[in-house]
């Protein structure tokens, strides 16, 4: 008789059952946010607390968007460079903290001679510190050997160690799970393309990339081209499996030549099948290389990061504190006044690094605790996540620090913003600042400008330079765990003559790494005032999703802006 393995087979339908009542039933709607505004924490309302190894699987874009951000090896390079570092003579990755270290302390006796050299004495004393510091510090410029004998200049030099301090510890790592990646890549398309027309003759007409169809068999391939045929012969009627029977018993009278053009085609087929998927598993590595690297950067920051609810408590304090934290416009401002720029927030990113509440412990009950600005550089940001804020050296100069050797905050968030925006960028583009909560302690008002400290003054935790505008006190709110938010708007202040700070704004200076604590990362925009008006206008709005929006515009520089048009 006939081969039965030879025979079609016959597609049953499955039956589920009918579908359960319940099925139909819309699920409910999710809990309501906790509208209540909680330090970073294992039990914060923001929900903070998200294992490490997890982590990654349940976060989402903006996250990865963030970490994308603030990881990119390219920017950093751009920084270094754009502040001076010429990565010609000495690739950024192979520069070492000893190089930095040996350059500040080059730049420590520049110092010291141009302090000397403004009292009587020359300039011959920074010769030899200047060269010390280029034969160090590679830089743009100074392949003359130029003398350090501004103190500008020397300001300059400072910048530049500064924002190589704070890419070093980071830039290394992440290049080199750049270039990984890379790799792949450039091995993924060394492979050959896919053969559409060799799909088709699988089969595989229309079938997407991802669902490859198995090539059909020898016999089965005969049976194609012959089934018409066989159908005719057998007649206009004939039970199920008939033509296939008739196929099995022709196909075993064949001759092997003919056979042997239906095995050729098969194993055709077959190579293009074998190639096919050789190529989308290649494309599903290439998915987890890059959801690695994420995991591997997040990792290496050593934080849980979460993004605030758009119209939660706590994002809309954050974007009352950008918007009155600046100088404000009138209510009907002018022609020139629309076309300032200002800035407002877009997104909120909650920061918890792991580690940093126990070390900041001693200090959660302080009364005098304050959310304040850290001005730093986007770039920057992810050494500062990884390393926690640090203590400057100190063999570093102290030109560029208002009160000695700390860590340095503002409660106006333009002076946050002046020193995160980069000089490679644009002025429209956002920026990203970085809010902490800082245990002040007993905090002296004023202190004289110029006065270099190495720790606070006795009975004292921290100091206060009282800048010309400041925050009006009498807005001031305080959250539920007692930590102080300096809202606005901004007043003037005059602080007693030869004290203060030279700046126009407030700073705040600490001198130990345990009294800060990491809470936020806040997406900026500077944009013109009519267009922050329709910002304003759409967060006052009920979860920051209006019905209308006054300008189009909105919709371009806040995504949530739109959400509800």
């Amino acid at each position: 008789g006939p081969d039965r393995r030879a025979m079609l087979p016959r597609a049953k339908t499955r039956s589920h059952g009918p579908v359960p009542a319940e099925a139909s039933t819309p699920l409910p709607p999710p809990p309501p946010q906790e509208p209540a505004v909680a330090p970073p924490s294992k039990t914060a309302a923001d929900g903070l607390a998200v294992p490490l190894t997890d982590a990654p699987l349940a976060l989402g874009e903006e996250v990865r968007e963030l970490v994308s951000t603030i990881c990119d090896t390219e920017a950093m390079r751009s920084e270094a460079e754009a502040a001076g570092y010429d990565s010609r003579r000495l690739p950024l990755e192979e520069l070492g903290k000893a190089a930095i270290r040996k350059a500040a302390s080059a730049l420590r006796v520049v110092e010291q001679a141009l302090q000397q050299r403004r009292v009587g004495g020359g300039v011959s004393g920074a010769l030899r510190p200047s060269r010390a510091f280029f034969a160090a510090m590679p830089c743009l410029g100074a392949e003359d050997n130029p003398v350090i004998e501004s103190t500008d200049c020397l300001r300059e030099k400072v910048a530049l160690l500064q924002t190589l301090a704070t890419i070093e510890p980071v830039y290394s790592t992440f290049l080199k799970l750049e270039s990984s990646r890379k790799r792949r890549r450039a091995a993924d398309a060394s492979h050959i393309e896919v053969d559409v027309e060799a799909r088709e003759r699988r089969g595989g007409r229309g079938r997407p990339v991802g669902k490859l169809k198995r090539p059909q068999s020898p016999f089965f391939l005969f049976f194609s081209e012959t089934r018409k045929a066989i159908a005719k012969e057998l007649g206009g009627s004939f039970s199920f499996g008939a033509d296939a029977k008739r196929a099995a018993e022709v196909w075993r009278t064949l001759p092997k030549k003919e056979r042997r053009a239906y095995m050729n085609k098969y194993r055709a087929c077959k190579d293009e099948y074998h190639k096919e998927r050789q190529i989308l598993k290649t494309q599903e590595e290439a998915v987890l290389s890059a959801d690695a690297i994420f995991r591997r950067r997040y990792q290496i920051m050593g934080c849980d990061i979460e993004p605030l609810t758009l119209g939660s408590s706590t994002w809309m304090l954050i974007y009352k504190y950008v918007r009155s934290s600046q100088p404000q416009l009138p209510e009907t401002p002018c022609a020139a006044e629309k076309d300032l720029r200002v800035l407002r927030a877009l997104r909120v990113f909650a920061i918890s690094r792991h580690g940093e509440d126990e070390r900041y412990a001693k200090h959660a009950s302080d009364t005098n605790r304050m959310l304040l600005w850290h001005p730093t550089r986007q770039t920057s940001l992810a050494a500062i996540l990884s390393h926690g804020l640090q203590l400057p050296p100190r063999d570093c100069p102290s030109v560029g620090r208002s009160f000695g050797r700390g860590i340095y905050f503002t409660d106006a968030v333009g002076g946050a913003a002046a020193a995160a925006r980069s000089s490679t960028a644009g002025e429209g583009d956002r920026l990203l600042l970085l809010l902490v909560e800082v245990a002040l302690g007993r905090s002296p008002e004023a202190c004289q400008t110029g006065r270099f400290l190495e720790k606070a003054p006795h009975g004292c935790a921290s100091v206060l330079g009282r800048g010309s505008l400041a925050p009006d006190s009498a807005n001031a709110c305080e959250l539920p765990d007692g930590v102080h938010v300096p809202l606005g708007p901004l007043v003037k202040k005059q602080a007693p003559d030869g004290l203060g700070s030279s700046s126009e704004h407030n700073e705040f200076a600490v001198f130990s790494a345990s009294q800060v604590r990491l809470r936020y990362i806040v997406e900026v925009l500077t944009t013109p005032a009519r267009d922050a008006a329709v910002l304003d206008a759409a967060a006052a709005s009920a979860n920051a999703r209006p019905r209308r929006l006054a300008g189009k515009t909105a919709a371009v520089l806040a995504p949530w802006a739109a959400a509800g048009a």
